[in-house]
Parts: C-alpha cells; structure tokens; sequence
C-alpha cells in the first residue's frame, strides 16, 4: 500500500512539472499590414504572461479577447445568434357565461395556465474583453494574472493602432 501512494505521488509530481508551455507572438504593422485584431492562439489555454511592447510615438490601446480564431489568424470579435422560438407560461382567467335551463345567465370563472409562443430574430453579439490595457509610447507592458486566466475559445489581440508586438505566454489545457 506504501509503494502504491508512493507511485501516485511521483506520477503526480511528474505531471505537475511536464506542463505544455508555449509563446505565440504578433507585430502589429509588420510588412505593411493594417490589420488591428489577430488570432494568437486558437485553443484551449491558460495565459501566464502577455508582453506588449510599443514602438510608437503615441499612446496604443490593446484588449485582449477570449474568441474563436479562424483558420487566416484572422477573428472576427462579434457572433450571431440564430432566430429562436420561446414559450412564455402565465396564468389567466377564462370567464365561462351561459344561460341554464331557466333562462338564468350564469358565469364561471376559472384560472388557466397559458402558454404563448414568442419568435425571436437573430441578433449580434460581440465577445467581451478578458483586459484592456494602455501601453504608454515607446514603452513595454507586461501582464502577469495574479489569478488563472483561462481562454477556452481562443486568444485574441485588438490594438488600436500599429507598431506593437503582442507575446502570449500560455500552457495548453
């Protein structure tokens, strides 16, 4: 029994010191291009540090979103939801008259469960920013969560501007 808790305990500490560390890292502005939002990695992760360094004269706003990346690293920070029926239950009173037999009108009240159906179009959405940052001219940020941050979907970076290196430090979950 003491050989066994012994084997748990090595293959737990050896698992605890094998994790998947990796860095993924874009340059805004590289080669011309214009593009402001990237796809830096498009699984399942948990973030340990992100790196944004400025190489311009002005002031850049970096958020970083928890979305889906396409297969281009493109990301598309917004989704739709389909159209959609759903039912509302209320209560209601029917209210029964009729005349009896002796020509006497009588009513009944009842109380009724309802059930209506309710069509909804599709709409927009947009993803929420996991944390947005203002990185100063010239200057280099780096953000290390006190707390896991765990990006499920994928890891996106938003700048607001060119000339900025994004570098995402993240374990495979």
């Amino acid at each position: 029994m003491k050989k066994l808790f012994t084997l748990i305990a090595m293959i737990a500490l050896v698992m605890s010191v094998s994790v998947n560390a990796a860095t993924s890292s874009v340059v805004f502005g590289a080669s011309g291009s214009t593009d402001l939002v990237d796809g830096l990695v498009d699984s399942n992760t948990t973030i340990n540090s992100v790196t944004m360094a400025n190489a311009s004269g002005s002031a850049i706003t970096v958020s970083i979103y928890n979305a889906p990346v396409a297969s281009d690293e493109a990301a598309d920070l917004s989704y739709v939801i389909p159209s959609f029926t759903a039912w509302t239950r209320y209560s209601t009173n029917i209210v029964e008259s009729y005349t009896n037999f002796f020509g006497v009108v009588q009513s009944r009240t009842n109380t009724v469960q309802y059930m209506a159906e309710n069509t909804f179009g599709p709409y927009t959405n947009s993803y929420s920013a996991v944390n947005t940052f203002e990185v100063p001219a010239n200057t280099t940020l780096t953000w290390t969560p006190t707390t896991a941050v765990i990006m499920d979907i994928g890891t996106v970076v938003q700048v607001s501007a060119t000339n900025l290196t994004a570098t995402v430090n993240y374990n495979v979950r």
